[in-house]
């Protein structure tokens, strides 16, 4: 192994030092753990609105549950998303670049687990491409972009989070990710906003 390979690193704070890039995108585990503590938090106080508001105006419109539960349930719900937050806190995923052999790694640390493998190496990058999706609610409608790798064999690595109007400045960075990497740049196209 290369003195400068990230798999031998034991302290990962600057990454800089040794020539590399980090770039922290939110993923699929992390987003799990913010979603699964909003959601306790959010039934604990729909237990306790419609539990309260049967009590207090004798509504049909309450939670039929034993009296017993409803003391359990929210502080219960209220620790699982406690429980939630600090696993997302103990939760660190993210690629580093190196510039110098054009490869990407995958750094993936969960509570005291940590392991960085290599994830692409240059003759596994196709190219950069900058995706877009088109969101909407009930007053408008707006583009969000994001930065992805594609691997030769077809994978996808995601290396933005999704921005709303950022177009340009995904444009940019997906320009400079591809000059770091030395592959293929596909920049998205102008369209109606």
């Amino acid at each position: 192994m290369l003195a400068s390979d990230p798999r031998t690193w034991s302290d990962f704070r600057n990454p800089g030092e040794h020539g590399f890039e980090k770039v922290d995108c939110d993923t699929t585990l992390e987003r799990a753990f913010i979603a699964t503590g909003i959601t306790c938090v959010g039934l604990a106080v729909a237990v306790l609105w419609f539990t309260l508001r049967g009590l207090i105006y004798r509504s049909t419109w309450r939670l039929h549950l034993p009296p017993s539960a409803v003391p359990l349930l929210v502080p219960g719900l209220l620790a699982a998303a406690g429980i939630s937050a600090a696993l997302r806190w103990l939760t660190d995923n993210f690629y580093l670049i190196d510039s110098s052999r054009h490869a990407v790694y995958y750094h993936f640390e969960f509570l005291f687990v940590r392991r960085v493998t290599l994830l692409l190496e240059p003759q596994d990058i196709d190219m950069v491409i900058v995706e877009s999706r088109r969101r909407r609610n009930r007053r408008d409608a707006w583009f969000e972009y994001r930065c992805m790798l594609l691997a030769t064999d077809g994978r996808s690595v995601p290396m933005s989070n999704w921005e709303r109007y950022d177009r340009v400045a995904s444009n940019e960075r997906a320009a400079e990710l591809a000059k770091t990497l030395g592959c293929r740049i596909s920049e998205a196209p102008e369209e109606w906003e």
